[in-house]
């Protein structure tokens, strides 16, 4: 994203040119039956869009979009929302939780440090530090994001990552500390992000894609008043692809691995791996 964000508009321009005469090139092709993605040493093809039903184009629909439409008034999207949804939130604040927004090094550190600890709850790698330091310089300091921080006492306990552009406000990470689940920062949170979108003139809240399978994080989503939105994906290659039977045997044991040892031990394994599949 850093690196995006620092090009200059007449290079992103071109390279999304080139990208989609190339997606062109891969539909003529398919369209003529050609195995082009052999012919270009592509084993498989993954385009997050629903294209044409034809030969060698296998389409699937994994993951769904949650949106919330924003208003100039707060209380109107609330009313909208679940009733414990908004309850929650007024909860956290009664309880003494404070919310405070940073943009800065330091708050995304903080940030990071219960991102960390959240991924080794579900024994998920880490993303480097280097991504969100790269994150904070390129996007966060130019006014197109924020972290939340929620506080209890000088403790921070949950926070939220946000990006924003044009109309569309985004939900792009989450994070609490286990131990404070029952004070519902995450609502707080969350309420807030929304309250600050609908001051600021923005349209739409993008809670960001859930598996299909989710359905505890899909209801999360939905009882904000969140619109469910199936994502179409496509998949281009010369055979039908695998069915995604999850990580296997290896990802099983590395999901233990992480979830058994120290935060940086997930923190080291992202640190490899996302160099490859991140």
């Amino acid at each position: 994203m850093a690196v995006l964000s620092s090009m200059h508009p007449v290079v992103l321009i071109v390279a999304g040119a080139l990208l989609l005469v190339d997606a062109l090139l891969v539909v003529q092709a398919v369209r003529r039956g050609m195995t082009y993605v052999a012919a270009r040493d592509w084993p498989r093809l993954e385009v997050r869009a629903a294209l044409p039903d034809l030969p060698h184009i296998y389409p699937r629909s994994p993951f769904v979009l949650h949106t919330v439409s924003l208003e100039a008034d707060p209380a109107r999207v609330a009313k909208r929302a679940h009733r414990q949804q908004v309850q929650n939130a007024r909860t956290a604040e009664k309880n003494g939780i404070r919310v405070e927004r940073g943009a800065g090094i330091d708050a995304v550190r903080a940030f990071y440090r219960l991102h960390s600890l959240n991924r080794r709850k579900h024994g998920v790698p880490v993303q480097p530090w280097k991504f969100f330091r790269l994150l904070t310089e390129g996007l966060l300091a130019r006014g197109l994001g924020f972290v939340l921080l929620a506080y209890q006492g000088e403790a921070c306990i949950s926070g939220g990552l946000f990006l924003h552009w044009h109309k569309t406000l985004t939900y792009k990470y989450s994070a609490t500390e286990e131990t404070s689940q029952n004070l519902r920062p995450n609502h707080l949170v969350t309420w807030k992000a929304m309250e600050w979108g609908c001051e600021h003139g923005f349209t739409t809240f993008d809670f960001g894609r859930a598996d299909l399978e989710d359905e505890g994080l899909r209801a999360y989503k939905r009882r904000w008043g969140a619109e469910e939105t199936p994502l179409a994906y496509s998949t281009i290659c010369a055979t039908p692809p695998p069915e995604d039977r999850g990580a296997g045997r290896i990802g099983a044991l590395l999901k233990d691995l992480i979830r058994r040892s120290p935060v940086w031990v997930g923190q080291a394994v992202g640190q490899v791996l996302y160099r490859y599949v991140g």
